[in-house]
């Protein structure tokens, strides 16, 4: 049976067969949920850290890969834009 009902996030009516949708897209569920959990953070600081510490407690080697893939990569992009701005150039003899 389709129902007619109103998006939770931005509000426009859509179309549904499914009584436990709540949101028009994928978007806007995606959003929300980026929301809700931006806010959840700000509102629960000590438990997003005491979470984090758990997870690179039980994560170490998983963590350790994560962030020597991620300082390559951020080397690499600020190297090529320090190259691109001229900034990093050979020294004259």
């Amino acid at each position: 049976m389709i129902q007619v009902k109103k998006c939770a996030f931005c509000g426009k009516v859509f179309q549904t067969n499914l009584p436990q949708k709540k949101y028009c897209s994928k978007q806007c569920r995606d959003d929300h949920q980026r929301e809700y959990l931006k806010l959840w953070r700000q509102n629960h600081k000590d438990k997003q850290r005491e979470y984090f510490r758990k997870y690179v407690e039980t994560h170490k080697e998983a963590y350790k890969l994560y962030r020597r893939r991620y300082m390559r990569e951020w080397a690499r992009k600020h190297y090529a834009l320090m190259k691109q701005q001229k900034v990093l150039t050979k020294p004259k003899k």
